[in-house]
């Protein structure tokens, strides 16, 4: 899965609904399952419509999956030669979800199975996703865009790869609009996918639009 970096909005009049800019506004929040940034994701979207927020501790267990744990990234770089490749800072994506810790030096060929790229896209950088649901098989991963990957020397590289992980929540926001008819209909979102609005923060900005009208 991929992304690439945000492109001009279209004119206010191709956006009568402000859709598109409220999408711009949810992915400046590099939320995630269980993220630093979800408590200011909820409460911006509490701004736009009443919302409930349920709470589900890391660990709890949910039809065989599990809640994982929070992840801080403290530093998450490679350098060569003193310079910096590819710094953690630049995108939301850059640190595969569920990633360990690693800091040491490797030649490129021992680095190259750590990097994510997709050449079909050589901008974008590539949602690395599996360790959040098989995270007995976690290891550590940075996603480069594959334009920058190809062009690497063979040498040696320094990565820092700092990441703590404790135990967080995960948060399930509930808009609830009582009509006229006795069922109930349900309209789902995610907002675990940062960087990203075509999976994830569109249907939330659609949903919450849906909502008001």
């Amino acid at each position: 899965m991929t992304t690439t970096a945000p492109r001009p909005l279209p004119a206010r009049t191709a956006d009568p609904h402000g859709i598109l800019e409220l999408t711009r506004d949810l992915c400046a929040y590099p939320a995630s399952v269980v993220g630093e940034a979800d408590e200011a994701l909820f409460a911006r979207i509490a701004r736009e419509v009443p919302l409930a927020i349920h709470r589900f501790p890391s660990g709890a267990e949910h039809l065989g999956w599990r809640v994982p744990e929070l992840g801080r990234v403290r530093r998450a770089r490679i350098m060569r030669d003193g310079e910096v490749v590819l710094d953690g800072a630049e995108h939301p994506l850059v640190v595969a979800m569920g990633s360990r810790s690693f800091t040491g030096e490797l030649d490129l060929e021992d680095l190259r199975p750590h990097l994510v790229a997709d050449p079909a896209r050589p901008g974008a950088y590539v949602f690395h996703c599996q360790w959040q649901y098989r995270p007995w098989q976690a290891d550590w991963a940075l996603s480069i865009p594959h334009e920058r990957y190809r062009a690497l020397r063979p040498g040696r590289y320094r990565v820092e790869l700092e990441i703590d992980h404790e135990p967080g929540e995960m948060l399930v926001g509930v808009a609830h609009h009582e009509g006229d008819d006795p069922r109930t209909f349900v309209f789902n979102s995610h907002t675990c996918h940062p960087g990203q609005a075509n999976d994830g923060m569109s249907g939330v900005a659609t949903l919450i639009r849906l909502f008001q009208h």
